[in-house]
């Protein structure tokens, strides 16, 4: 089927479709050009969930080896939307950001839930009632809640893991795109709450707090015993809910080797340990 959107007309498949009629919220995943990541991400998605969730992995021009990889592995968990064609136009910002924002705003016309979160796929779930905690900040007055903020332009959520309401968020008024020196991919929402006086939480992060110091205990990065480079959001007791690696799709094609930094193959590792063996 063709969708439009803000970028451009694009071919989209349907390759696998599961939707739960009691879904109050839907995850969406961008993937593009491997698919690990991805999959480790909706693993532990589900592993420590307990809101009843719709999954919804949208993929931007990978290969069809990449494709059957996410089929077979995700297809009985997740609805999976393929994006093989290409753009009539492309206007706003860079290519990975606006990739990201294409496969946002794709997938958020498939969402039939009061409620979406959206996310980069270099992220983990790793405490049980991650997502729950999220939708019991929502009150009428909030409508919007995050597990970090970013630090620069306007300070928005941050899409690398944020919920937002369907039923506000739509139409003419939804703006996924990145727009230089401006926002970021995602950050329009963070402004449209603002703009209508509503509030949004943002959970504590060592992204935005230098000072946090999760309860080793129950921080999955201390339990494993390899040093594991990544932004971690925690609950009010200290345990760690989610974790964001960072520069996940240049690291997974080899085009951000920075020292120190947690590599495309060490997240994976690390992501497969907390599926099979973290307790949440």
């Amino acid at each position: 089927m063709e969708v439009e959107t803000r970028a451009g007309t694009f071919n989209v498949h349907v390759l696998s479709e599961q939707l739960d009629p009691a879904a109050q919220v839907t995850v969406i995943i961008v993937n593009s050009l491997t698919s690990r990541m991805t999959l480790n991400a909706l693993a532990s998605f589900r592993k420590f969930n307990d809101v009843p969730t719709n999954y919804l992995i949208v993929d931007n021009f990978s290969s069809d080896d990449v494709l059957s990889d996410l089929v077979r592995e995700a297809g009985e968990h997740a609805t999976i939307l393929s994006n093989r064609g290409e753009p009539k136009s492309i206007k706003l910002g860079h290519w990975d950001s606006l990739l990201n924002a294409i496969g946002v705003d794709i997938g958020s016309k498939f969402v039939r839930t009061p409620l979406g979160f959206v996310c980069h796929n270099d992220v983990l779930a790793c405490g049980h009632g991650w997502l729950r905690h999220l939708t019991e900040k929502l009150t009428d007055e909030c409508r919007g809640a995050a597990f970090s903020h970013d630090i620069i332009r306007i300070g928005a959520m941050h899409v690398s893991g944020y919920l937002y309401d369907c039923k506000l968020y739509t139409g003419q008024d939804t703006f996924w795109y990145p727009v230089k020196d401006v926002w970021d991919v995602g950050d329009h929402y963070t402004h449209f709450l603002r703009s209508r006086k509503l509030k949004y939480h943002v959970c504590r992060c060592t992204h935005n707090d230098a000072q946090l110091d999760p309860d080793p205990i129950l921080d999955p990065t201390v339990q494993y015993g390899l040093p594991i480079s990544s932004d971690r959001s925690v609950d009010e007791q200290g345990r760690v809910l989610y974790m964001h690696m960072g520069r996940g799709s240049l690291k997974s094609i080899g085009a951000y080797d920075k020292p120190g930094k947690t590599t495309h193959d060490e997240w994976i590792a690390f992501g497969s340990w907390v599926i099979s063996a973290w307790p949440g």
